[in-house]
């Protein structure tokens, strides 16, 4: 079995997912099924930046 990147996936939650294929890769819908499911599932990584951006101000002012 190989890896490579087929993808970009991304989820705000609520189980919607969004994709971005990537020109080269010739996804399948066994791609398809597997990286919708787990991003669902699971996330999609860290928090967006502005969202990180705005709890470090959050947290420098003294409350």
């Amino acid at each position: 079995m190989t890896n490579k990147h087929v993808g970009d996936f991304s989820s705000g939650g609520g189980g919607r997912v969004l994709v971005e294929w990537r020109d080269d890769a010739g996804p399948n819908a066994t791609d398809a099924a597997i990286g919708c499911t787990l991003a669902a599932a699971f996330g999609t990584g860290a928090q967006p930046m502005w969202m990180i951006a705005i709890e470090m101000i959050g947290d420098m002012i003294p409350g």
